[in-house]
């Protein structure tokens, strides 16, 4: 087939310590070991879990799936040593194929393994940064960008409520974030952004939706699962914590880029779809072990789809009405606290 690039149509609009788990079937054509870079629980893990269950048939592929949790451990010798695991869970378990989710399972493991001339054949997912700081692409690694959908965000903010012209965007001090914020700063946005700001403690993240108040008209927060309550803490504060306390303190709507935001009180977001991310990635993963052919040859592509979500009480606290033809458009709505906007009944590995 030469060196000639395959675009996979995109085929769905889906309108502590590190944790081993497996799926496997009696007879095992191919193996998949998929890394992830946060911990099972985690709603982008889950969601993009049951993406790839979809796309697998239930026979001939046997399935492990490792969780490097560095979002609740962020210290380097942690993200460091899951990374080391993970090669040797790779070099015990011998997969046909690897599919690595989000940019930590990049930085620390598949950058490394992908560079040898025995590494299997490779697809990301969930991914923010830059592929050049991977060393991507090469002839072992394609896969699944993330691209956060921060302007439509903004603007579907700003066409409910007018008033939001200036916005400050917040978020904490992981690699995701930098890379998000370093993609925004590309963007043509539709309204003034005030600043961005960044912490690493809760302290430092209240002081600056304190100054938000003053000088902004809407709060957009990106992540803050790595928030600690103080910096002598490694491990992060549980994220619902972080934003009940922003809560408290903002007196502006919170927007978010994420389901977990509104599922923790902000108004509304588009966000990326997990579940598309690990779907499309497990569709690419069978076809290049029914093909043969290399990664190199099938085109890096964008995931696409974006799901609206609502907090609905949010929204009235701050007089924000939500048209009805765009709550028929939403893929998940709350509607008294304690709701997820983004969830599924199937259960996740």
């Amino acid at each position: 087939m030469g060196n000639r690039s395959i675009n996979i149509p995109v085929m769905l609009s889906m309108a502590a310590a590190m944790v081993l788990g497996i799926t496997s079937s009696a007879k095992c054509e191919y193996r998949i070991l998929v890394v992830h870079s946060y911990h099972q629980g985690y709603d982008w893990v889950d969601h993009v879990n049951l993406g790839i269950k979809r796309a697998l048939p239930d026979t001939g592929v046997n399935v492990k799936y490792l969780y490097m949790d560095t979002k609740r451990r962020t210290d380097e010798n942690w993200k460091i040593q899951a990374g080391q695991k993970a090669l040797a869970v790779s070099q015990e378990f011998k997969p046909d194929l690897i599919i690595a989710s989000d940019d930590n399972a990049q930085a620390y493991f598949a950058s490394q393994l992908s560079k040898k001339p025995e590494s299997p054949r490779i697809v990301f997912c969930g991914v923010n940064g830059k592929l050049s700081d991977y060393g991507y692409p090469n002839d072992h690694v394609t896969g699944i960008l993330e691209r956060p959908h921060i302007t439509n965000t903004l603007r579907l903010a700003k066409s409910l409520s007018p008033k939001i012209q200036r916005v400050s965007i917040l978020t904490d001090e992981s690699l995701t974030s930098k890379q998000i914020v370093a993609y925004a700063k590309t963007l043509n946005m539709p309204v003034e952004i005030v600043r961005y700001a960044k912490a690493e403690n809760l302290q430092q993240w209240l002081l600056h939706v304190q100054q938000a108040n003053l000088d902004s008209d809407a709060l957009m927060v990106l992540t803050y699962h790595t928030i600690k309550s103080t910096s002598l803490d490694q491990q992060s504060m549980s994220p619902a914590e972080v934003m009940a306390a922003t809560n408290k303190v903002s007196r502006l709507p919170i927007l978010g880029i994420y389901p977990f935001a509104v599922d923790d009180g902000a108004v509304l977001a588009i966000s990326a779809s997990p579940m598309e991310h690990g779907y499309m990635a497990a569709r690419i993963a069978l076809d290049l072990l029914r093909s043969g052919i290399k990664p190199s040859q099938i085109q890096i592509n964008n995931a696409i789809e974006g799901m609206i979500l609502f907090n609905l009480p949010a929204a009235r606290q701050h007089n924000i009405k939500i048209p009805a033809h765009l709550l028929k458009m939403a893929k998940g709505i709350i509607n008294q606290p304690g709701q997820q906007a983004y969830k599924s009944k199937a259960k996740s590995n």
